[in-house]
């Protein structure tokens, strides 16, 4: 980073707290930046999340907040396709480091502001992620209303991934089951369990199968035995088992 760039100094500033060494990384720093005359929005957008990923593994919630909100404001200043995959990235880790430190809805507003800037971009990747984590703000307040509005008027785009869509698919069931909608709550978890990866995401598999476990036997049906039988499973689901049986 050259020594005049806005992101270089609170950028060091966080890292400090958190790296071993920071002391002489930064001499050595000193030494490179005399060479720095301009870097790029990728890499310094790409830089700025890394720091942000520290911080929250490390559990610093309060400075990971602080860099989310540096990272969007400096990420809503450009305009460029290839940071799309970036883009797609910093709003999922702001909004999970919002969520984390307890304030998620100070983060809405933004949220639906940057989800209309990734429609006109014809960001697909951030409309996605945007759109499972205002789906998520808005549960996690218990915001129904607003919710199935959200989902009445803003469509999830083409070309998303599909881990995206199954995400997508698991809050529009959860959404529905909550509105009594039990029919349409069932078709949409049974997809989300199609979309979800098999071979990884145990965690996210096992909760859309206790919801659907429930939103089945609400419909007066019996859930597929299957789902009580993987190896993997069948502690998590023992309960639901013993409430089907």
């Amino acid at each position: 980073f050259p020594a005049s760039h806005p992101l270089r100094e609170p950028l060091l500033a966080a890292l400090t707290p958190l790296a071993a060494g920071a002391a002489a990384a930064a001499e050595e720093g000193a030494e490179k930046k005399k060479r720095a005359a301009t870097i790029s929005p990728e890499s310094e957008l790409y830089h700025a999340l890394l720091v942000l990923l520290l911080q929250l593994d490390g559990g610093a919630l309060e400075p990971a907040v602080g860099s989310a909100a540096l990272a969007l404001d400096r990420l809503s200043t450009y305009n460029r396709r290839t940071l799309d995959p970036i883009s797609e990235k910093i709003y999922f880790y702001a909004s999970w480091a919002h969520e984390r430190a307890g304030k998620l809805g100070e983060l809405r507003s933004s949220l639906l502001a940057y989800h209309r800037t990734a429609c006109l971009h014809h960001n697909a990747a951030g409309q996605a992620v945007l759109l499972n984590s205002l789906l998520r703000n808005y549960l996690h307040h218990r915001l129904l209303d607003q919710a199935d509005k959200l989902l009445a008027k803003a469509s999830f785009p083409d070309g998303a991934s599909n881990c995206q869509l199954a995400r997508f698919l698991y809050y529009s069931g959860r959404i529905k089951a909550l509105q009594l909608e039990y029919t349409e709550a069932h078709r949409c978890l049974l997809q989300a369990q199609r979309k979800a990866p098999s071979s990884r995401g145990l965690g996210f598999r096992l909760t859309v199968h206790k919801l659907g476990a429930i939103v089945q036997l609400l419909l007066g049906e019996i859930p597929d035995r299957a789902i009580f039988r993987d190896p993997a499973a069948r502690a998590p689901m023992l309960p639901y088992l013993k409430l089907v049986q």
